[in-house]
């Protein structure tokens, strides 16, 4: 860097709306003066909107047409400090942050604080990001290295030769503060160069490791990694899902692959626990040595896609005794219980409450619980869950709803699903909430939607006043419904797009809708529950039709408009109704 470059002129913010994404931005240019030329660089960042109200200014400059500011020296214009510029570093990519830094020899000197410390440093899969990535930081030595703080490889390795990746064995040697470590294609990158296993494991600064596509070389890694990790996150599925490693590996090493003897090295230290595929075992009496794991200070595990995943309460109380958030997504995507699965859910969930009750011990209580629910009425938990969200449902589950509400008792419950079987029908929906299930239960949140063809038999007026009719038994002070009726491309539009007339006869499910009086329901509901201080309600469909209704500090809103189904950028003008 010579050393008479400097940046000698203010840097002036001007800010647009992106039409594009809808967020401000912020258009930053900067001149730099040499002795030989002068270079602008200019850099567009989507800076978040702290950071854009620290660059306001209150100059009356105009900005030329052409959008960008006008670098010309002016000594009476505002300046912005070194210390905003800075932070606005840290909004750049790693790319833009480089060549900002080339601009002065305060940039060049103090700019690689910010660009490598606060951030996490991703190198994605294009092939020679992270030859470019290990060359930068190679310049000063090892002062670069030593910033790093948080770094994600998702470069994928095709065919490497072991010298492609030298660079790498050489630059993890140098990372001596990083804590945190992704490897997306954890088994190809270990493969690689012989001694990269070596020296991932001897990185004892590492808390957080995240490892996808593991294999028999990401499995010994996690073995013998000497840092005290306090966030684990592990996963056995192959690139398209499938958990291949379980099913390939001998059934004999499979107690190996048990979370809690994977992770025996790390008890004392660990915090979090998130994976996928995780081979659990047929039940865990199989393996009674595995319940003298002991994880005190783990708070939160995770574990999606189980393949042959089963829980047992006790075995997870006993674990983690200390546990405040659970998240389980065990059961297959798109998939449909069997008669035969739902038995095996009603026999384990039996069985976990009765090993509760013989072993005396469990949870007092958990802060939330986040998955499916046939998961957690298999786990058949008697502690109470302050909040629960169920974010996926068959059918064939949905009878099980009271009784696993009325064993958690949540304060604030989320659905994204509406609760219904064919045994009790839209009208019977909610009478669940008329028992323990909603004795403390303060906060509703329904997130549903409706298909135009699948649920065109649906009457969505008798599912609202369902609930309406169990409001009563419930002190809520908070309720959120999301509902909305999708078109789908080979349904047509029940409206032409400009005149709103029906291009074809509808649906009981768009019937109901269409006639729904959401303004004489609203206020029915705030009549039954006189705690209730806040509610939004947004109904989307049939067709273009969208209505809203708010409720806050005492004050009830309601808004009606029509989507542009030809540009679905914008809605045709509302109309506001504003009720005291």
């Amino acid at each position: 860097m010579p050393s008479d470059q400097r940046l000698n002129a203010s840097s002036l913010p001007h800010f647009r709306h992106d039409l594009s994404t809808g967020q401000p931005r912020c258009e930053l240019a900067l001149l730099a003066e040499t002795t030989n030329a002068q270079s602008l660089l200019v850099l567009q960042l989507h800076a978040p909107q702290h950071i854009l109200e620290s660059l306001h200014t209150t100059s009356q400059y105009s900005a030329p047409d052409s959008g960008y500011l006008s670098c010309a020296m002016d000594s009476l214009r505002p300046r912005l400090h070194y210390d905003i510029l800075l932070q606005v570093l840290e909004t750049c990519s790693l790319a833009d942050g480089s060549r900002l830094m080339r601009t002065s020899r305060f940039f060049y000197t103090h700019g690689v604080v910010p660009l490598l410390s606060h951030r996490v440093i991703q190198i994605p899969e294009e092939e020679g990001k992270l030859q470019k990535f290990l060359a930068f930081l190679r310049v000063e030595g090892d002062r670069r290295y030593k910033l790093v703080r948080r770094l994600h490889l998702h470069t994928q390795p095709y065919e490497p030769e072991p010298s492609d990746y030298l660079g790498l064995v050489e630059a993890l040697r140098c990372l001596t503060n990083l804590w945190e470590l992704e490897i997306l294609y954890s088994e190809d990158i270990l493969s690689a160069h012989p001694d990269l296993p070596a020296v991932l494991a001897a990185l004892s600064s590492l808390k957080t490791l995240s490892l996808l596509y593991m294999g028999e070389r990401a499995i010994t890694l996690v073995q013998t990694v000497h840092a005290e990790l306090s966030s684990v996150d592990l996963s056995f599925g192959d690139h398209q899902g499938n958990p291949v490693v379980l099913t390939d590996i001998d059934p004999s090493r499979r107690t190996l692959l048990h979370p809690i003897s994977l992770l025996e090295r790390f008890k004392s230290s660990l915090e979090e626990i998130s994976g996928s595929y995780w081979f659990m075992g047929p039940g865990w009496y199989d393996y009674p040595h595995l319940g003298n794991f002991v994880y005190p200070k783990v708070r939160r595990i995770q574990f999606d896609d189980g393949h042959e995943l089963h829980l047992q309460a006790t075995a997870l109380m006993s674990a983690f005794p200390n546990l405040t958030h659970l998240k389980l997504k065990l059961y297959e995507e798109g998939s449909i219980p069997t008669a035969g699965e739902v038995e095996q859910y009603a026999i384990k969930c039996r069985r976990n409450c009765e090993a509760q009750q013989d072993q005396h011990y469990g949870w007092t209580e958990l802060e939330e619980y986040e998955g499916g629910l046939a998961d957690l009425y298999a786990l058949g938990l008697l502690c109470p869950i302050t909040t629960v969200t169920l974010v996926s449902e068959f059918e064939s589950l949905a009878h099980t709803l009271g009784r696993v509400l009325a064993l958690a008792r949540p304060r604030r419950l989320r659905l994204e699903w509406w609760p219904f079987t064919q045994q009790t029908g839209e009208h019977q929906a909610f009478s669940f909430l008329k028992g323990q299930a909603s004795q403390r239960l303060q906060s509703l949140s329904i997130n549903a939607r409706w298909h135009p063809r699948m649920d065109k038999e649906f009457d969505i007026s008798a599912a609202l006043e369902s609930l309406l009719s169990a409001a009563p038994y419930v002190k809520l002070s908070t309720l959120r419904l999301t509902l909305s009726i999708e078109s789908h491309e080979s349904v047509e539009l029940p409206w032409t797009p400009h005149d709103g007339k029906h291009s074809r006869p509808l649906s009981l499910a768009e019937t109901s809708a269409e006639s729904f009086d959401l303004r004489d329901y609203v206020r029915r509901f705030l009549a039954v529950t006189p705690s209730l201080n806040k509610v939004y309600i947004d109904m989307t469909g049939p067709g273009i039709l969208q209505r809203k209704a708010t409720f806050s500090a005492g004050e009830l809103y309601f808004e009606d408009s029509r989507l542009n189904c030809e540009a679905n950028a914008y809605t045709i003008p509302s109309t506001m109704h504003y009720v005291q």
